[in-house]
C-alpha cells in the first residue's frame, strides 16, 4: 500500500496514524497535557509559531505553565521538542521519498543552514548520520531523555556539584564535606 503524499511530494502524516502512534508510544507514559502537546506539534509538523498562542490553544494559560507541564512529564522545552519532532519528520520523510534535506529547505523557500545546525545542536551528530541511524534512533533519544529526566531521585537534584565542594587556594585548598551525604 502507498503511503498518502502531498501534492508537493511530502508525506500526509495525519492520515498516517502509524507514524503518530509510533511517536506516542515510544515517549512511554506521558500526562494527558503533555500528550496533547506532543500530539499538536506532530500535526504542525513542529511548527510552534507564538509560544504563547500555541499554550493558549492546548488548553494551557501562557506558554510558562506549559513549560512546567513538559518538566513534569520529563520533556524538554517546546522549542527543543519541536526540533525533535521536525527532526523525526525530516528523516521520516527523506527515508521514504529519498529527497535531500537542503533540497526540502530549499521548496520551502527556507536556508537549509539552520536546519543542519539543528540537528546537531539537539542529536549532536550530522544529519548524514542521524539519517543512517534512523527514526527508531531519534525515537530512543527522546525516550531516553524522558526516562532520564523523570528517573532522577529528588536526593541526587540536591546534592551540590563536585566543583562546589572544593575550597579556594587561598582558603586551604582541600575537599570540603558534602553535607546533604
Amino acid at each position: 500500500m502507498a503511503t498518502p503524499s502531498l501534492p508537493d511530494g511530502r508525506l500526509s502524516f495525519p492520515s498516517a496514524p502509524s507514524f503518530h502512534d509510533a511517536v506516542v508510544e515510544s515517549l512511554g507514559r506521558l500526562s494527558s497535557h503533555s500528550l496533547k502537546v506532543v500530539i499538536a506539534l506532530l500535526e504542525t509538523r513542529g511548527a510552534v509559531g507564538r509560544p504563547d498562542a500555541f499554550a493558549q490553544s492546548l488548553g494551557f494559560r501562557n506558554r510558562h505553565q506549559l513549560r512546567r507541564s513538559l518538566a513534569a512529564s520529563g520533556l524538554p522545552c517546546l522549542e527543543d521538542l519541536a526540533g525533535w519532532i521536525r527532526i523525526l519528520i525530516w528523516v521520516e520523510e527523506t527515508t521514504s521519498s529519498g529527497r535531500a534535506l537542503s533540497r526540502r529547505a530549499l521548496e520551502d523557500g527556507k536556508d537549509p543552514s539552520p536546519w543542519f545546525r539543528q540537528v546537531r545542536r539537539l542529536t549532536g551528530k550530522t544529519w548524514r548520520e542521524v539519517l543512517f541511524l534512523g527514526r527508531g534512533w531519534v525515537l530512543g533519544c527522546l525516550a531516553n531523555m524522558i526516562v532520564a529526566s523523570t528517573c532522577e531521585e529528588p536526593q541526587a537534584l540536591r546534592r551540590r556539584p563536585a566543583w562546589a565542594l572544593r575550597r579556594p587556594a587561598w582558603a586551604g585548598g582541600s575537599v570540603m564535606t558534602d553535607p546533604s551525604a
